[in-house]
């Protein structure tokens, strides 16, 4: 039987309602000429009807590295701090490239009641039961009025109950309980609603005094939200915490507001995630532009920490905001290109591609997809591409010129040497599409199902493309369809949209 979860307190209200799912024949992919961002569960638009896509632009990889990040608090002995760590480089890195549709007035989130009975959270680090010396205290951050609740079901639940009968129906558990599994595992099984409760518990179990343990499991929060698709709760919390951090010129509630003259540019007990996320909400919403002059004052003010740090001689610093400037410029240049700004994005991208292959990569996919062959073949030659990236540049090349039967090759052995390598393995379905071997497209994103289930359940583009090529194929595709959201359910589909099994709400 379908289970139905009941809102918990202290989670996010109402989800958006899916977009309708794109009729027609069509393929996108996370790496050819595509608007960003594609797999993990935050692809481009849908397609139009009757269309078939290549491989589409991948996002920009990440620039910056952990070691760079705000010191992380110590998590409870049973959960890895690298898993925090991670989830929060992948909310910074994703926030500001999804592509969504207008945001639609809705009520406001229900704001979350204290619970009647206290469920055992994460614990605070041993050893920091009082501040230390340098530790800065913000009052309120642990309060559960800061919260909303989750809604009690999804679009996917809505998909379920249109299409398979009660008696066959998947059990889903979407009461976010955690206990008895780590942060670890809630994160590889996709688990974002007990990721947001774990969260819950850690920050309003939390003694107030421990402002950065706080405020790293906000951000885990607010990756939890985002992945949830629930991006309303995700702008009232986020905004809420915000307006209880100390003033700077790069967090000011409300935006338009125009800092004193005296306002430092940043606080330093304030995680530089927090600015990037906040810099990142409207884009999050579908207003890129917004994002855009958000992010560029981001971008100017990170730049001027740059040369501060080089006047006093600290070259640590001076390193670690340069990267961080190199990561908001690459949010940036990924609005530009949803924007079809390309001249734009090219501009900021050419005078750090000198420096970073991440932006040489991404320098590249722009050649592609404005069909400039001489500066993709030149992004090949570049010394300093690792060689995995430069092979799926290759590929690009190979595809522009329409040899198929090299790219196919190629991404073939790239599929062999990492198993897991989702855009990999989706760009291979589409040139075998291309090559007119549809079955065998078919067969082999049926095959990576099958093999790596959690990893492929939990991926739009994939499930997308899977459910185009059965409507290429068959008549009988609404049947196929119908059985891979069952088979998706089984396995949690949690932050999943309507839109990619292409099947009617």
């Amino acid at each position: 039987m379908h289970q139905s979860a009941v809102g918990t307190p202290g989670e996010p209200g109402q989800p958006p309602p899916a977009r309708p799912a794109p009729s027609g024949p069509a393929v996108r992919s996370p790496t050819l000429p595509a608007p960003p961002l594609a797999g993990r569960g935050t692809g481009p638009e849908a397609p139009t009807q009757d269309t078939v896509r290549g491989p589409a632009l991948a996002p920009l990889p990440p620039t910056a590295s952990s070691s760079f990040s705000p010191a992380l608090p110590p998590l409870p002995p049973h959960a890895r701090r690298l898993s925090l760590s991670e989830s929060l480089v992948q909310l910074q890195n994703e926030a500001a490239f999804v592509q969504r549709p207008p945001p639609q007035s809705r009520p406001a989130p229900d704001i979350a009641s204290p619970p009647t009975v206290i469920v055992p959270g994460p614990s605070p680090p041993v050893g920091l039961d009082a501040p230390a010396e340098s530790e800065f205290f913000v009052a309120g951050l642990t309060a559960k009025e800061l919260f909303v609740r989750l809604p009690q079901a999804d679009p996917v639940s809505a998909l379920l109950e249109r299409h398979i009968t009660p008696e066959q129906r998947p059990l889903r558990d979407l009461s976010g309980d955690w206990r008895g599994r780590t942060l670890e595992e809630l994160i590889t099984s996709y688990n974002w609603r007990g990721v947001a409760r774990y969260a819950y518990d850690a920050v309003t179990q939390a003694p107030p005094e421990q402002t950065s343990y706080i405020l790293s499991h906000w951000l885990l929060r607010f990756h939890a939200l985002f992945r949830l698709r629930l991006f309303e709760p995700l702008s009232y919390e986020l905004q809420r915490v915000a307006s209880l951090l100390p003033r700077s010129s790069c967090l000011i509630i409300p935006p338009e507001e125009v800092p004193a003259a005296d306002t430092p540019r940043f606080h330093p007990a304030v995680p530089y995630e927090l600015h990037v996320l906040f810099a990142s909400l409207p884009g999050i919403a579908g207003d890129r532009r917004a994002a855009i002059e958000r992010l560029s004052a981001l971008l100017r003010t990170s730049k001027e920490e740059v040369w501060e740090a080089k006047k006093r001689g600290e070259a640590d610093k001076e390193g670690e905001w340069r990267i961080r400037v190199e990561r908001v410029a690459g949010l940036v240049t990924a609005l530009l290109q949803e924007l079809k700004a390309t001249t734009s994005a090219t501009s900021l991208l050419a005078p750090l591609a000198a420096a970073s292959p991440s932006f040489r990569t991404a320098l590249s996919r722009i050649y592609f997809t404005t069909g400039d062959l001489g500066g993709l073949s030149a992004a090949l030659e570049a010394p300093e591409v690792p060689d995995r990236q430069r092979r799926k540049t290759r590929v690009l090349d190979l595809v522009a010129r329409a040899d198929w039967s090299e790219a196919e090759a190629e991404l073939r052995r790239l599929t062999e040497e990492e198993p897991d390598d989702a855009e990999a393995h989706n760009n291979l379905a589409v040139v075998l599409l291309y090559s007119a071997k549809l079955d065998e497209a078919i067969m082999h994103l049926s095959n990576l199902f099958s093999s790596r289930p959690a990893l492929a359940y939990n991926d739009e583009t994939l499930l997308f493309n899977l459910c185009t090529l059965f409507e290429l194929r068959s008549e009988q595709a609404f049947a196929h369809k119908v059985r891979l959201l069952r088979s998706a359910a089984e396995f949690g589909a949690q932050g999943l949209g309507a839109e990619c099994f292409k099947l009617p709400l």
